[in-house]
């Protein structure tokens, strides 16, 4: 193999901080969001009682945002055909 095309055995040290920087902001972001949602299904929880504290409720909540995505998105195509 030629000395030109091996491949470095050690990442490059700057490159290396830098994602582990990016990496622990991102940790904290998403330790910050989670912990935010886990409050707000407590609370509505504890306010509603409707909303169960497993992933249940996660498919229907998916299942109603396309709904609505692809209905608001047929209705632009349905205006848009009229006009033109």
């Amino acid at each position: 193999m030629h000395p030109e095309r091996a491949m470095p055995t050690e990442p490059n040290p700057s490159v290396k901080d830098q994602t582990s920087e990016e990496d622990l902001r991102v940790a904290e972001s998403r330790r910050l969001v989670e912990d935010c949602f886990a409050s707000f299904r407590t609370a509505a929880h504890e306010d509603l009682g409707i909303v169960p504290r497993t992933g249940g409720w996660v498919l229907p909540l998916v299942g109603l945002a396309a709904g609505f995505g692809l209905a608001v998105r047929a209705f632009r195509r349905r205006r848009r055909l009229q006009r033109g």
